[in-house]
């Protein structure tokens, strides 16, 4: 019964070891010391698994006293071994930063000199006959200190959970009762094993303590390369934070050139990689309660679960004074604090905090959240709000209009279109406000259709008062043009106004890059065959280049103020504006100025023979009622 017993339990415990060493292999990377140390000890408890019943077996069966002495030392020390890896391990639970504390504490020497003296007793038992011997007629004898591997078992869980107990402010609620709960079942097993000295079952103890601190803090996959878990884990962590009303603090790291080192590297690069998981793992639990993960390649955060200011303080300086001095890599970055759930206390909240204060944080610094990005927050999710619900208050968007000039006839012939939002609870917004939220919560295209409709209705009602204008240019997203229903959506609208179609423009704002290029290309194409002009806005201040500008056929060409305006203070900027103006007029591109406001930049576009001007100096937007004015003018 007892052997088939032994058989049962061993073999259980080396099947669940095997199987716990697989999935670590699979899904983890044991980069850390602590997952290092609980892969050992699946091993090891293989090991110890077989040799119990080798042990057990050759007791009973050997004729062979070397036999016997191999399997009952091999299995004794596989015994302390993991006995030993089991101390450092609760130790580790306890110590926040394990190099620096865990491995200079005293209690970390002694276990490792009370290891390293059970060690040298059990090589030398074939000698002292201390532990055990073999008699005349190859019968395994217990020796006088034969349970000193018992106490020593005992000494070194008590002391360890004693360790963890008066450092649990370390460990959470949850890990201090489950580890009470783990020590008290071991102790029961190793008094059954010593009150009953021919089981052989403290293999399967030790399978079921890997087990217990797999499933308690291991059970979540490392990202790859990393020795981090990544966002899926992140996010769980702080929903349990917001859940127990903890206050934390959330560090995050965004590497903005992230692209441009891929492209200058290669993808995939192994030493960038590296250097990011240098960050990580370096304040990886340096400090309690600081832990790292892998949000995404250009982002990385950091936990900090106390409420200490100070602490966050040093923690984020010491982050950006260690990447301000990486030399293999220029990173260019933004770190940003984030106080929860004082300034966010919804998952959701986050990332749009996060946003709002990268924006406000300086290059290659840090940032710290403060009332006023509160304030801000609540501002955009009141207009984000109005323009989800526009449809229902269409009047509140409101339309004005710049004139644009002809140098060639020296006429207002055309205006571009802008808007205000005339907000409930703000009074007038101005479109660098509510545009950028319009975009990122897919209400652009919807925004844009209501102002659509009411620039062809405006247009109907001009040519009805037999005003001669050329036309008015409306600004779209280039992610818009992507859709293919886009430029069925124009014509529906233009035919249903009664226009034509040559009255319309169509901007397309470069700071926007275009993913789907193919696709603008057939909405451009479709539109352009029914008559409509289609102009680059702010070129130079985003993506596009000459062959993309050539690709989408654009009829006009709108350089932005800011290259103007430098244009007209340096001589070089001068020699490469003019250039730029030769090329795209060389390909039988027209060029219009906008942000014109003085008479030095007038003239400078005259000389370069540009064929439209925009800005201050002819109007700044007016009503759309008052554009009518500069074309009765003509």
């Amino acid at each position: 019964m007892i052997e088939a017993c032994n058989f049962i339990v061993n073999t259980m415990a080396f099947v669940l070891s095997m199987c716990l060493i697989v999935t670590m292999k699979i899904n983890l990377t044991p980069s850390s010391r602590r997952t290092t140390m609980l892969f050992k000890m699946c091993c090891n408890t293989q090991v110890l698994a077989l040799f119990s019943i080798a042990a057990f077996v050759t007791n009973r069966t050997a004729n062979s006293a070397v036999l016997i002495y191999i399997s009952n030392i091999i299995f004794s020390l596989s015994l302390a071994v993991q006995i030993y890896l089991l101390s450092l391990y609760l130790l580790s639970l306890s110590y926040t930063n394990y190099i620096k504390e865990c491995c200079s504490s005293l209690l970390h020497i002694t276990i490792t000199v009370s290891f390293i003296s059970v060690c040298l007793i059990y090589f030398t038992t074939p000698l002292t006959k201390l532990l055990f011997y073999v008699d005349e007629r190859n019968q395994f004898i217990r020796g006088p200190l034969y349970n000193i591997l018992y106490l020593y078992c005992g000494i070194l869980l008590f002391t360890s959970i004693i360790k963890l107990i008066t450092n649990k402010q370390n460990i959470s609620p949850r890990n201090t009762y489950l580890l009470l709960f783990l020590f008290t079942l071991e102790t029961f097993i190793v008094v059954l094993q010593f009150i009953n000295k021919d089981l052989q079952i403290l293999a399967i103890a030790s399978a079921l303590a890997n087990l217990f601190f797999f499933f308690m803090n291991h059970s979540y996959p490392y990202v790859k390369n990393t020795g981090c878990f990544g966002i899926e884990v992140f996010n769980s962590e702080l929903t349990k934070l917001f859940e127990r009303k903890k206050n934390f603090f959330i560090i995050t790291v965004v590497i903005n050139n992230y692209i441009n080192l891929i492209n200058h590297y290669g993808e995939g690069s192994n030493d960038l990689n590296l250097e990011i998981s240098k960050i990580l793992n370096i304040f990886n639990w340096k400090e309690i309660d600081l832990e790292a993960f892998y949000i995404s390649d250009s982002r990385i955060s950091f936990l900090y679960k106390r409420n200490n200011q100070d602490k966050s303080e040093k923690i984020t300086k010491e982050i950006n004074t260690y990447i301000k001095n990486i030399k293999n890599f220029n990173f260019e970055y933004k770190i940003t604090v984030l106080k929860c759930p004082e300034y966010a206390d919804k998952l959701w909240k986050i990332k749009k905090m996060q946003d709002i204060m990268e924006k406000k944080c300086a290059q290659n610094y840090y940032y710290f959240c403060s009332a006023a990005n509160k304030e801000q927050f609540n501002r955009d999710e009141i207009i984000t709000n109005e323009l989800k619900t526009l449809e229902n208050h269409s009047d509140d968007l409101l339309i004005y209009g710049q004139p644009i000039k002809e140098t060639k006839n020296n006429e207002f012939t055309h205006a571009e279109i802008l808007t205000r939002l005339n907000s409930v609870n703000f009074g007038i917004v101005f479109p660098d406000t509510y545009i950028p939220l319009a975009e990122k919560y897919s209400c652009i295209h919807k925004l844009s259709l209501i102002l659509f409709e009411k620039v062809c209705s405006q247009i109907n009602k001009l040519l009805q008062s037999n005003i001669k204008f050329n036309g008015f240019s409306i600004n779209f997203a280039s992610i818009e043009l992507e859709d293919p229903a886009f430029a069925e959506e124009i014509i529906e609208i233009i035919e249903r106004h009664k226009i034509p179609f040559n009255k319309i423009i169509i901007e397309i704002t470069e700071s926007t890059s275009i993913r789907y290029v193919n696709n603008v290309k057939n909405s451009v194409n479709i539109l352009k065959n029914k008559g409509i002009s289609f102009y680059l806005d702010d070129f130079g201040t985003g993506y596009s280049n000459l062959e993309r500008i050539l690709s989408l056929s654009f009829d006009v060409i709108k350089f932005d103020r800011s290259i103007i305006q430098k244009a007209s203070e340096n001589k070089k900027d001068f020699i490469l504006l003019k250039s730029l103006v030769n090329t795209c007029k060389g390909v039988g591109l027209k060029i219009l100025f906008e942000g014109i406001e003085t008479d030095k930049e007038e003239k400078m576009a005259m000389d370069l023979d540009v064929d439209y001007l925009q800005g201050y100096k002819y109007s700044k937007p007016i009503q759309i009622d008052d554009v009518t004015s500069f074309f009765i003018d003509k």
